[in-house]
């Protein structure tokens, strides 16, 4: 396989379903990627598949593949010292397979039901561990513990987590590579890219989009400051520091991540984890009912106690023969006994 000079897959992006996260819409997103030249168009959201349909449907009509993945907060094990004995990260998980998107929905359900605060990793080894065969899982961007701890010169401890994320995700763990046209994101990205070869993990060119063009930098600064509970005076890690965030060009994001390991890579994980859900596959399950007994003896004896003239009438009207299913529907009835009624 030759080496791509173009980035032609966004693997990680995020829509509006990511709520106070991105300010596009899976249809949107998809439709401003193909004008661009993109061929593949993944969608990671924040504890969501919401939009996993609505992105399917939209990259079929345009011609494009689609990548079904999640954005989850994972807790890792802090240092002895530390004043917490975990600490939240997030992890980028796609989807291989139905088999993994499943997988994504039953982790999904774990965070929002038993762990709000964070998936613990013992949770994603059980659970993730027995679909590892059908999950990718990405490092995370700006956020990721890698970024985050080697800011911090916490070498150590990045590594740690890059062995603990390894023996659960064999040969499908990536160190995630992403450009913020920040100050130093050169350094910074050759600092991943030496923590990666040195645990011999592959690195792969997976820009954080979350916005369809630059114009939609101070909603999306605005839509964060919401979430985190601040104004826009305030400043914040999370905030956006600029229009980086857009779709872009194949070309341009190439020439921001020019590493072609990275970018033979993305390629490749596009054509794994390529994933079509039609919406007439995704159906919920119907639950068991059991029919409804008009003539139930318990609402009979309250009523006739109540008002026994108004029973005599409806039974009457409606003999015990017309509780037969092929019979004449109850509603008919009771209006028929009670349409002599004198009003009041």
């Amino acid at each position: 396989m030759t080496t791509p000079k173009e980035l032609d897959a966004l693997l990680a992006c995020q829509s509006f379903f990511s709520e106070g996260r991105s300010t596009v819409s899976p249809r949107r997103l998809v439709g401003v990627a193909a004008r661009a030249g993109f061929a593949t168009v993944g969608l990671a959201d924040w504890c969501s598949v919401a939009g996993a349909v609505e992105l399917c449907d939209e990259a079929q009509a345009q011609g494009l593949q689609a990548i079904i993945g999640v954005t989850l907060p994972v807790q890792f094990p802090s240092p002895p010292r530390a004043s917490a004995p975990t600490e939240v990260f997030p992890l980028v998980l796609l989807a291989r397979s139905r088999e993994g998107y499943t997988t994504l929905c039953e982790l999904i359900t774990m965070v929002n039901l038993q762990h709000p605060e964070g998936l613990p990793l013992d949770a994603l080894r059980e659970v993730g561990g027995q679909a590892q065969d059908h999950l990718i899982c990405l490092t995370g961007g700006r956020q990721g513990f890698p970024t985050v701890l080697g800011e911090a010169r916490d070498l150590a401890r990045a590594a740690m987590y890059l062995r603990l994320l390894r023996s659960i995700f064999r040969f499908a763990l990536y160190v995630q590579l992403a450009h913020d046209q920040a100050p130093q994101e050169r350094r910074r990205l050759s600092l991943l890219r030496g923590l990666a070869r040195d645990l011999e993990l592959p690195v792969v060119a997976a820009p954080e989009v979350c916005m369809a063009e630059a114009a939609d930098y101070p909603l999306l600064d605005a839509l964060t400051c919401a979430r985190l509970g601040i104004d826009v005076q305030t400043p914040h890690p999370e905030r956006p520091r600029n229009d980086a965030r857009q779709v872009g060009t194949p070309g341009g994001w190439a020439g921001l991540l020019p590493f072609p390991d990275a970018l033979l890579n993305a390629q490749t994980l596009a054509g794994q984890c390529a994933l079509h859900l039609p919406p007439n596959a995704c159906t919920a399950p119907s639950p068991p009912c059991r029919r409804a007994r008009p003539h139930s003896r318990r609402w009979r004896t309250g009523y006739t106690a109540r008002c026994p003239t108004g029973i005599q009438k409806i039974s009457a009207a409606w003999p015990p023969s017309a509780c037969a299913p092929n019979s004449t529907p109850w509603r008919n009835s009771t209006w028929r006994a009670f349409s002599s009624r004198p009003a009041r």
